[in-house]
């Protein structure tokens, strides 16, 4: 079995490091689903649009800043930062959802063969 995954990120001007445990998804899922979060990402990957309320980003990155044993009061302190710039939320659950369930391979891109043309059936 290979060893838990470590996230790193920038926060108040330092880089956290930590290793998401099982405590740490079921605290996330108290409040949001985080299967939901990461379908949203792999659609973002594909279309590029990740439709996530910003309140369930903040609970997430929340859960993550207080694991990681940073003192953030509440969600709202996250949102905040979010909202200035100060932590880029893209890079914390991209790195949880590819902690969670491993590096997904690169979506093959298929090829669309040309359409025959089209033969007249009356001769």
């Amino acid at each position: 079995m290979a060893a838990p995954q470590m996230i790193n990120f920038e926060w108040q001007e330092k880089t956290i490091q930590c290793q998401p445990s099982h405590d740490l998804y079921m605290q996330i899922e108290d409040r949001v689903s985080f299967g939901r979060i990461a379908a949203a990402f792999a659609n973002a990957a594909s279309n590029g649009t990740a439709d996530i309320p910003m309140s369930h980003v903040s609970w997430v990155l929340f859960c993550v800043l207080r694991h990681a044993g940073q003192q953030v009061a509440n969600p709202m302190d996250v949102h905040h930062a979010i909202g200035s710039g100060s932590i880029n939320w893209g890079v914390v659950i991209g790195q949880l959802i590819a902690a969670y369930y491993g590096a997904l391979p690169a979506k093959a891109k298929v090829e669309k063969k040309p359409k025959a043309a089209a033969r007249n059936s009356r001769r």
